[in-house]
């Protein structure tokens, strides 16, 4: 019974957030709404575009809605990164057309005359021949991670971070919508508070040089089908940026952020995190002393991971 109270409060906990910030329950109008509905329509037409035989004309009910959400949203803030994205792939959408001898007009003037740039989006062709050598550096990389609870002194350069995020915003996202945040904690005494909130650390807290904070922002997510993506995509980026982060030598931890709503509530009376983000996980960062110990952690055979239907 003690198990279930505590399950029914920290769910409701969780759905009281979603309904309060996701972008399937606030205004329309609401620019980071308009900015999730441009984003997702934007990569509709993309996907669109990279189709095995597009079809010319397709979307044109999307077409309408993305033209009209970007006049919205350029109207209160002006341009940005889904905007110009916009634009660019309305672009790319124009001149697929017009070599299939379909013009639009209404295209035309939302395009005519604004700032384009057509590189920022659209398709791109790949050449798919690679080396063996691709592949066998990929699984040296994941196949040599482990957690890592003991550090070196070394200051971590802040551009180590920066680099490894870059990589880790490669990351697949619903409709490349993008929700994952990331907060570097910087200040010593912010930085141990969280980790005594977290309370996965004992042992080796006092020692995390760097620590890292992934969130993932509800206001991306636009219907109750949604609900559970922000943990799917926070993920994602998590993983690759730990991998990224490994890539840069630097050692790292995965700290657990599965817990009661009472330590959510505490974290965020210490660090600034906004309340439409759901916190993911903690991630400590370090140099790697020259020896040390990790904990082996056998993986599964492959049979009980992989069922072939």
């Amino acid at each position: 019974m003690k198990v279930m109270l505590k399950t029914l409060r920290n769910s409701g906990f969780d759905l009281l957030r979603y309904l309060r910030h996701s972008g399937a329950v606030r205004n329309a109008d609401d620019p980071d709404v308009l900015r999730a509905h441009i984003m997702m329509d934007t990569h509709r037409i993309e996907k669109g575009m990279a189709l095995p035989d597009p079809r010319p004309g397709f979307g044109q009910d999307m077409l309408q809605r993305l033209m009209t959400n970007t006049r919205a949203f350029e109207t209160q803030l002006g341009s940005e990164f889904a905007t110009i994205w916009a634009r660019s792939v309305l672009e790319h959408y124009r001149n697929f057309n017009r070599a299939h001898a379909i013009r639009s007009d209404v295209v035309d003037g939302f395009l005519d005359n604004s700032e384009l740039c057509s590189a920022l989006g659209g398709i791109t062709q790949l050449n798919t021949e690679r080396s063996d050598e691709f592949a066998e550096a990929f699984r040296a990389l994941a196949l040599s991670r482990h957690s890592v609870r003991q550090f070196s002194d070394t200051s971590v350069d802040a551009k180590l971070i920066h680099d490894a995020t870059l990589i880790a915003a490669k990351s697949p996202s619903v409709c490349n919508r993008q929700s994952a945040r990331l907060h570097h904690i910087t200040d010593p005494d912010l930085k141990q508070k969280a980790l005594e909130i977290q309370g996965g650390n004992r042992g080796f807290g006092a020692q995390i040089p760097e620590l890292l904070i992934v969130t993932s922002d509800l206001s991306s997510f636009l219907s109750s089908a949604e609900r559970y993506q922000c943990w799917i995509d926070g993920g994602l980026f998590a993983m690759s940026l730990v991998y990224a982060l490994h890539s840069k030598g630097l050692g790292t931890c995965m700290l657990n952020w599965s817990v009661d709503a009472s330590r959510d509530i505490a974290l965020r009376k210490h660090v600034d995190i906004p309340a439409s983000e759901n916190v993911i996980v903690f991630i400590a960062v370090g140099h790697l002393p020259k020896n040390l110990t990790v904990a082996t952690s056998p993986r599964r055979h492959v049979e009980q991971i992989l069922t072939v239907h």
